[in-house]
């Protein structure tokens, strides 16, 4: 398989992960580092990060629209499927202590 190349931008926020990004989420035009995890033809799977320690990564995906479309339906059937079996207490309900047996 062969490989494949990208040049970076001088400035961060003219790489088009990050543009599509802000497009979302306007906060991540302060990104600190993109790292390139996975880089082929038609396809590119980069890792944003903040300058806060403390702050999340984010994972940001070029592909073809088809694609893109798919891995979301499954992603959000995935995401939503996992909220529905989820312990009250981990969605931020309080849940009663069990009764104990004397």
């Amino acid at each position: 398989m062969p490989e494949f190349t990208e040049i970076s931008p001088e400035r961060l926020t003219d790489h088009r992960a990050v543009q599509a990004c802000c497009q979302l989420m306007p906060e991540w035009r302060d990104t600190s580092s993109i790292e390139v995890l996975q880089l082929q033809r038609k396809s590119a799977v980069y890792r944003l990060a903040r300058p806060n320690p403390g702050r999340p990564t984010l994972i940001a995906k070029r592909c073809l629209e088809a694609r893109a479309l798919s891995e979301r339906a499954v992603y959000e059937g995935t995401a939503s499927s996992a909220r529905r079996r989820a312990p009250a207490n981990i969605r931020g309900s309080a849940t009663p202590a069990p009764a104990t047996r004397r």
